[in-house]
């Protein structure tokens, strides 16, 4: 049998495990609730593609080979994108963001100089592009729940541009550059709990008019 000042002396000792441990979990649970971390998956459907890029390349191959291009069919696989953003307050995230895309277009490249055989060729161009770039995004209006957010979202930087050119059946030449890379979305929409978030958007850039993604948050 326990005796009453040993059972004391242990409800004592348990209380006291007790109020530490919710002392403990109390910031933990906090920040579980506030979720300021998220990370997203996306694809993104007609981005822009700079056509400068595609100018300096003709002036680099006319220049080796004497050719002016005459394209005829351009083809845009999408993005493919994930970012880190940080809630900095209710309204305000910023974090960073990477993608890749991919473009390729093909059509005919006519002889400007001396040339042998042809006066016209086959030409095909493919190119990669890969970024990395800081963003910011702007909550302007969200639901009492949160469940629904409406936002805005920005990002500017750099991106690697390579680009194959195949002329013929025989001759290939390449380019790589760096480049600006940046998107706006204007108009960007989130839906879901605190641990999973789908998200649409609509904007101008390398990213897409149209986006679709999950984000998960932590």
């Amino acid at each position: 049998m326990i005796k009453p000042q040993f059972s004391i002396y242990l409800h004592e000792k348990m209380r006291k495990v007790i109020l530490a441990s919710v002392l403990l979990l109390l910031p933990l649970m906090a920040m579980a609730q506030v979720k300021d971390n998220e990370i997203g998956l996306s694809v993104g459907l007609l981005p822009v593609y700079p056509s400068t890029a595609y100018n300096r390349l003709d002036q680099r191959v006319q220049s080796v080979s004497g050719m002016d291009f005459d394209y005829y069919d351009f083809d845009v696989s999408g993005t493919v994108n994930i970012d880190y953003l940080r809630r900095f307050s209710k309204r305000f995230a910023a974090g960073f963001t990477a993608g890749y895309s991919k473009h390729s277009s093909s059509g005919s490249a006519q002889v400007t100089d001396d040339f042998p055989h042809e006066s016209y060729y086959y030409l095909s161009v493919e190119d990669r592009v890969c970024y990395l770039a800081p963003q910011a995004r702007w909550i302007y209006a969200q639901s009492a729940n949160e469940h629904f957010r409406f936002y805005a979202r920005a990002f500017a930087g750099l991106s690697i541009q390579h680009a194959e050119i195949g002329i013929g059946s025989s001759s290939r030449y390449s380019s790589t550059r760096l480049e600006f890379a940046g998107q706006l979305s204007p108009l960007g929409i989130d839906w879901g709990g605190d641990h999973f978030r789908g998200f649409f958007e609509t904007g101008f850039g390398h990213q897409g008019m149209f986006i679709f993604g999950v984000r998960g948050c932590f």
